[in-house]
């Protein structure tokens, strides 16, 4: 049995790329012989002390989280801009947009409100025209809200 655990999900840090491996000692042999010798960035081994430093506040963080998720999907819902939401146990969730919207015109209108979701066109097997985003705090999750439906009326 092999399980990987990924910082990305336990403390919501996207784009750090950084995670831990458990299995026996034989898979972890045939592992580390087939591995690239610098596979943890020094940016990302730092993130990753600092977040474990401060376990109980992530800790406090999910427990919030199902709270948080469900209020982003119904505000977000009600924006008009989204097809279906798809929402998840982890702090994502993808947003199918409706016919007529853009996924690239969408980024750039939030990028330039300082608000970044990912296309997930370039995701293989999925189809066409879903955003990903990240459930943050109340405060995060209702600008993007607000961008969202600015954006619809437009």
């Amino acid at each position: 049995m092999i399980s990987l655990q990924s910082f990305t999900k336990a403390y919501y840090c996207t784009g750090i790329r950084l995670g831990y491996l458990l299995a026996s000692e034989q898979i972890i042999d045939i592992l580390r012989a087939s591995k690239a010798p610098w596979t943890v960035s020094r940016f990302a081994e730092l993130a990753g002390l600092a977040f474990l430093a401060n376990r109980d506040a992530y800790r406090e963080r999910r427990r919030n989280l199902p709270a948080l998720r469900e209020t982003f999907v119904t505000r977000l819902e009600s924006t008009g801009l989204f097809q279906n939401i798809v929402s998840s146990e982890l702090n994502f969730l993808l947003a199918k947009l409706r016919p007529g919207q853009d996924v690239v015109h969408l980024q750039e209108y939030l990028l330039e409100r300082r608000m970044l979701v990912r296309s997930c066109d370039n995701i293989p097997g999925m189809p066409p025209g879903y955003v990903r985003m990240q459930v943050r705090c109340g405060k995060e999750n209702l600008a993007l809200v607000e961008a969202c439906a600015s954006y619809a009326r437009l």
